[in-house]
């Protein structure tokens, strides 16, 4: 996973889908994306599951998706590719950034007339 600032809340992620197999055999079919969340590097896939991506191919096997409802604070994110079978790979790389509020505007000012 790439494409991800530090530090800055991100709007999209962006990655590599996986071409072989771990046993060097071509990925046959279609991928789907698991998307894990912790607010440290120690992910695991048995308790920080957070979505399924739906990626959009962006280039030639790169995809690329939204990022939302991650909370305040420190966020570490990982993916996984799960084939036809429902194989499912290791984590992916981690990418972690920090999601803070904005400043809230001024309230609006309203005249009667």
């Amino acid at each position: 996973m790439a494409n991800i600032e530090k530090g800055v809340n991100p709007g999209t992620v962006r990655w590599t889908a996986p071409t072989e197999n771990v046993d060097g055999t071509p990925v046959n079919g279609p991928l789907n994306y698991n998307l894990y969340r912790s607010d440290n590097e120690n992910i695991s896939k048995e308790t920080d599951f957070f979505y399924i991506v739906v990626g959009t191919l962006v280039g030639e096997n790169q995809y690329e998706a939204p990022l939302d409802n991650f909370p305040d604070g420190r966020n570490v994110i990982a993916l996984t590719a799960i084939d036809i079978d429902g194989d499912e790979s290791a984590l992916s790389n981690t990418v972690g950034f920090t999601v803070t509020d904005g400043v809230a505007p001024l309230p609006p000012v309203l005249e009667a007339s």
